[in-house]
């Protein structure tokens, strides 16, 4: 009886660690929403900078553009997600 007792005790720093992934799931489904809601041009961009890992001279010869535009699909794609999950 005392084992099934231990094994259903919550330590503090278990509810912390399931609240963190909670919150991180939570913000992960709406960033997710948001970068799908960008301009496709700015969404590959995104995508290609944050999951694929590639620099901007990188991004910018995979899709044929400036490299300054692909730093301007960035910003434009920063400043969207910053706006939108501050309010």
């Amino acid at each position: 009886n005392e084992k099934l007792h231990s094994k259903t005790i919550i330590f503090p720093q278990e509810v912390n660690d399931t609240e963190n992934q909670v919150n991180l799931n939570i913000l992960t489904q709406r960033v997710t929403t948001l970068v799908n809601q960008l301009p496709k041009q700015s969404q590959t961009v995104y995508l290609l900078s944050r999951k694929e890992g590639l620099n901007n001279k990188e991004i910018a010869s995979k899709l044929s553009i400036s490299p300054k535009t692909v730093e301007n699909h960035l910003t434009k794609s920063l400043n969207y997600l910053r706006k939108n999950l501050t309010e």
